[in-house]
């Protein structure tokens, strides 16, 4: 097919991922796949996800609605209205408000070198990153609808079930479940 395929990987459950160097030849691919496989494979195009950066010490007035408020107190980052998705607010033990915003690769470039005005305050801008964990099966970045793995014990992550644990495993579980 001469595309430049970067690298072929075997993953979990019979799935392969391949890398290729451009969306042309990609696209080349699926067709090509397509074309001859039909419906024995299932084709999914990995999608980046757009950076989020969060604002810290948002006025509590402001909500995600009124994210629009960025454009217009802070011209100097000559921003769009389609740069900016706010996606939630969240308080923190100081009863602090914070804001997390989706925005584009350029925008986040603007917006992590500046503060930013909103109403009275100004307010400090970094990179959000949050890792999600489920915890039945230990897993990260999933969430419990998108899990396919077997339920692990938290401790050793093996593969046992609740009857078969000793009450000194499940006393050692329970507080971890505190932290």
């Amino acid at each position: 097919m001469k595309i430049g395929i970067r690298t072929l990987k075997s993953l979990k459950n019979d799935q392969v991922l391949i890398e290729a160097d451009s969306k042309e030849a990609i696209e080349l691919l699926n067709s090509q796949l397509h074309d001859k496989c039909g419906s024995q494979l299932d084709i999914n195009n990995q999608k980046r996800r757009n950076p989020r950066v969060i604002v810290y010490n948002v006025p509590d007035a402001l909500a995600t609605e009124n994210a629009a408020i960025i454009f217009a107190q802070n011209p100097d980052l000559k921003l769009q209205e389609e740069d900016i998705q706010a996606k939630y607010t969240f308080k923190t033990r100081r009863k602090t408000t914070n804001l997390v915003i989706e925005v584009l690769p350029h925008a986040r470039r603007q917006m992590l070198h500046n503060k930013i005005k909103l109403e009275w305050s100004v307010c400090y801008v970094e990179d959000y990153v949050s890792v999600s964990r489920w915890f039945r099966c230990s897993g990260y970045n999933h969430r419990q609808t998108e899990c396919r793995n077997e339920e692990a014990y938290p401790i050793c992550a093996g593969k046992q079930t609740e009857r078969l644990r000793s009450p000194a495993d499940r006393v050692q579980m329970h507080q971890l479940r505190k932290i």
